[in-house]
C-alpha cells in the first residue's frame, strides 16, 4: 500500500519504527506496506492516535473515482 508507505518516508521513519509505533509485527508492517495484507481497523486507530496531523480519509478514496463511464440510453 504505497500511501503507508509515502507516510512512513515523510515521517523519516523505518518499518520497524512504524511497526513498533503501531503495535504490530515488523513483518505485518511489511506485508501492508508491500499490499500483502489490508490495513485493520486497529491499525487505523493507531496511526490515527499517534500522528493526529495525518488524514487517514486518504485510505479510503477509490483509486478509480476519475474513471467512471456513464452510458446514454439507446447506445
Amino acid at each position: 500500500m504505497q500511501e503507508i508507505k509515502d507516510i512512513r518516508l515523510f515521517l523519516h521513519k523505518t518499518q520497524k519504527e512504524m511497526a513498533d509505533i503501531l503495535g504490530i509485527s515488523l513483518s505485518y508492517y511489511i506485508k501492508i506496506e508491500c499490499g500483502y495484507r489490508k490495513l485493520s481497523v486497529n491499525v487505523l486507530e493507531e496511526l490515527k492516535r499517534n500522528f493526529p496531523n495525518i488524514d487517514i480519509n486518504i485510505f479510503f478514496k477509490s483509486k478509480h473515482t476519475n474513471s467512471v463511464i456513464t452510458k446514454e440510453r439507446g447506445e
